[in-house]
Order: structure tokens, then C-alpha cells, then sequence
């Protein structure tokens, strides 16, 4: 059974993730193209090669590459995103998300915690931290040249998709404080920004959202993977 699908924009971004959840203990495939995983695969890390193309491409090899885990028998979907928001983040994570709606049957909650701790990139407030450094005021970002602001919440507004931040305190408020931010915002938009500063907060948020009772379309580094 295919357990967790992921949608990767590049190649690195891809093997991280799969060499994250094979040390988990999951059998892990990484597909280039349209490869055909083996039988066997709990984990699939699909990489659609689409950080440097075009958008119109890049959301359409990312929508192809969901609706082809999903059609598979996904039981969840990740779409990992470069740590520092380089690519197509809004545009293909709103993909994913309306893949997702369409086979689940049910409007899914974006999940996004972009954080990757271990590489001193953070989120708070909802902005990402390159160790400690708001991202727009880095060499990655103007090296990037992406367009638009380093704000996940805005690149997902500007793809259409309404988000709200989950902040530091709630993430650390325990369980119930956490599982009831997540559900009061899921109430008013379809994603959630996930504030994390170290691996514990990126556990604490895949907990609760597991037992969420709406379909989730997960988003992230490595480091949520």
C-alpha cells in the first residue's frame, strides 16, 4: 500500500524527504519522470523537475505528478517545498490542494510548515528565518529572483488559496491548544502556516494534524517530512 506520496520540485529536494522516511522504517522509492515505482513502496518521492520551468508547466507536471500518486492510492500527500521558497510554491501547492479536494471528496486543509531547523531555517510570525534573518533580506532570496514577497501566506493568497499563521505559542501549548488552533483556522481558510523553530514543533504540528478529521494536504522541508 502507497502510505505517503511525495511531490517534489527538484531531485535533492526529493531524495531528502525519501531518505527521511526510510530511516522512519518505510520502504522508499524516489521516481524520475514516469517511472514506475516498485509494488512494494510504502513511500513514492515523485520529482517533477519544475523548479526552473515556467509556471504553466511547473503546476502542470505538479498537478500530474498528485493526481498519479493519488490514483495510486496515496493515503497522504506531501509537497515539499524548498526551504527558503524558491520555485512555484503558491501556484503548485494550490495544485496539490485542488487534486486532493477532487479524489478526497472533501475541501483539505493545506498544512505548510516550512521550516528545516537542522539547516537554521525557522518560521515565526509566519515569516521564514534563514538562522535568524528574515529570508527577504538574504543573498539566497535576491540570488532566487523570485517575484512577490518571501511570505508563505502571501504566495498562497496570491495562488488563491486564503491561509492563516499558527503561531509559536499555540504550537507549544500542547496537544488541545494546538489541535483547536489548526481547527479554528481550517474554519476560515484553506491553509494553515505553521510557525517552528526546532524539530519538536515540527512533531507537535504533524500530530495534530494527523487526527484532524478533514482531509490534509501536507507542505513542507525536509525537516516536517
Amino acid at each position: 500500500m502507497l502510505d505517503v506520496a511525495v511531490i517534489a520540485d527538484d531531485l535533492t529536494g526529493a531524495a531528502d524527504c525519501g531518505v527521511a522516511l526510510s530511516a522512519a522504517g518505510l520502504p522508499t522509492f524516489v521516481a524520475l519522470a514516469e517511472a514506475a515505482p516498485p509494488r512494494a513502496s510504502q513511500v513514492v518521492a515523485f520529482d517533477t523537475d519544475s523548479r526552473a520551468v515556467p509556471e504553466r508547466e511547473a503546476v502542470e507536471r505538479t498537478r500530474r505528478a498528485t493526481e498519479r500518486a493519488l490514483a495510486a492510492g496515496a493515503r497522504a500527500v506531501y509537497r515539499k517545498l524548498d526551504s527558503t521558497l524558491r520555485g512555484h510554491v503558491g501556484r503548485e501547492l494550490a495544485a496539490v490542494v485542488r487534486a486532493v479536494g477532487v479524489v478526497r471528496g472533501a475541501r483539505p486543509l493545506c498544512v505548510l510548515a516550512p521550516a528545516f531547523p537542522a539547516t537554521g531555517r525557522t518560521t515565526r510570525g509566519g515569516r521564514v528565518l534563514v538562522r535568524g534573518v528574515p529570508l527577504e533580506e538574504t543573498e539566497v532570496w535576491r540570488d532566487a529572483r523570485v517575484a512577490g514577497p518571501a511570505e508563505p501566506a502571501a504566495m498562497l493568497g496570491a495562488a488563491g488559496l486564503s491561509a492563516e499563521v499558527i503561531p509559536l505559542d499555540s504550537v507549544r501549548g500542547g496537544p488541545g491548544v494546538l489541535r483547536g488552533a489548526l481547527l479554528g483556522a481550517a474554519a476560515l481558510a484553506d491553509a494553515v502556516v505553521c510557525d517552528a523553530e526546532v524539530d519538536a514543533d515540527l512533531a507537535a504540528i504533524a500530530t495534530a494534524a494527523a487526527g484532524l478529521d478533514r482531509p490534509v494536504a501536507w507542505a513542507g522541508s525536509a525537516g516536517l517530512a
